[in-house]
């Protein structure tokens, strides 16, 4: 009878056992991530689990996409990567999986990316920088050509544009992104006369000569609370240019010689607080001009800085010790000269009221209204 006992207990334990390893396990399937694969087709059916402890591997799928885009593989890393063709019996965890891909047109080298592509190569109409290319990261766009590009996304991994990084790009019209510049090259997008919309470049500190010039679609633009210099000509003739701000707590002080010449859509600008200087010929030419606040900290002026602007009246600050020549050359509407100083500086140029074209009142110990 023991026996007996002893054999049933044996019998009812082997049977609990075998139950217990049939019913479903709670612990979850570990899963497999993937990046990069926006637009991309997988050849075989796209695993999104794996089994943990199986003895087999898990062979992965390639990829294609449209647009002439190569794929180089499936790697454990955005940066210098390690190759993965398979998911190894052994593996444990969650399995990240980035699609490495060859863009027609692009090279990278120490960080710094080129795309020109050749005639036959040249048809993306957009293009997203990644931000890192074949492992290895981004940081600055060097050259980029193309006739039929119009639409640029700038990662955040980029920090400055080359000398005319975009300059010709005439089907250039929209570029995002780029919160990480900090510098725009000489020529950045100059001559890009489809360019409408542009990002503010929070982090920008440098904005170089020409950088913008002659981008006639241009209507708007945001100079960042970074920026301590305007450089030359750095948005001349931008001819559909109506509105120009300045973020934040701006830190401008100094507006080089030409940057606004031509832009003959703006009508009205306030100046931050911190200006200083408004170099030569500034605002020469914004014929469409008719008011402009000059701040308290504005103590130079220098020639030809407002000449054929379509000013009406015009409020100087006392705080203005230099004026040079012509400052209102051609401005034939300029009615109202209100000069918060009581008399006439002797630091002020003798004719930085002559060829005006016109004889507006000159009002001394006038106040802002």
């Amino acid at each position: 009878m023991k026996n007996y006992l002893v054999l049933l207990l044996l019998a009812l334990v082997l049977i609990f056992g075998t139950a217990c390893s049939l019913v479903p396990s709670d612990e979850p399937t570990p899963n497999i991530n993937y990046y990069h694969i926006e637009g991309a087709t997988f050849s075989s059916e796209k695993p999104i689990s794996y089994e943990e402890g199986s003895t087999e591997d898990l062979i992965l799928p390639t990829l294609t996409k449209e647009g002439g885009y190569i794929f180089r593989g499936w790697y454990d890393s955005d940066s210098v990567g390690t190759a993965v063709t398979t998911i190894t019996s052994g593996t444990t965890g969650t399995v990240s999986l980035y699609a490495y891909w060859e863009i027609p047109g692009i090279s990278l080298s120490n960080g710094a990316l080129v795309y020109v592509p050749n005639t036959a190569e040249d048809t993306k109409t957009s293009l997203s920088i990644p931000s890192y290319y074949l492992g290895e990261e981004v940081t600055s766009v060097v050259r980029v050509v193309s006739e039929v590009l119009e639409t640029v996304t700038i990662p955040s991994t980029v920090v400055s544009m080359g000398n005319e990084a975009f300059m010709g790009n005439t089907s250039l019209a929209t570029v995002t992104g780029g919160s990480g510049v900090t510098t725009l090259g000489m020529r950045a997008f100059k001559n890009c006369t489809a360019l409408a919309t542009i990002p503010e470049f929070p982090a920008l500190t440098t904005l170089s000569s020409q950088v913008f010039s002659g981008c006639s679609s241009l209507t708007t633009i945001t100079i960042p609370d970074g920026i301590e210099t305007l450089n030359m000509i750095a948005f001349k003739n931008c001819t559909s240019l109506h509105t120009v701000l300045f973020s934040g707590t701006p830190t401008l002080t100094f507006i080089a010689c030409n940057v606004f010449e031509g832009c003959s859509a703006l009508t009205t600008i306030t100046l931050p607080t911190t200006l200083d200087n408004i170099s030569g010929s500034v605002f020469n030419g914004c014929s469409a001009l008719t008011t402009i606040v000059l701040p308290d900290s504005l103590t130079i002026l220098n020639s030809n800085a407002l000449a054929n602007t379509g000013l009406t009246t015009i409020f100087i600050p006392d705080s203005v010790t230099t004026m040079g020549a012509n400052i209102f050359l051609g401005c034939t509407s300029l009615t109202t000269i209100d000069c918060e100083a009581s008399a006439i500086p002797g630091t002020w140029h003798a004719d930085w009221d002559t060829g005006i074209g016109a004889t507006p009142a000159i009002n001394w110990g006038a106040s802002r209204l």
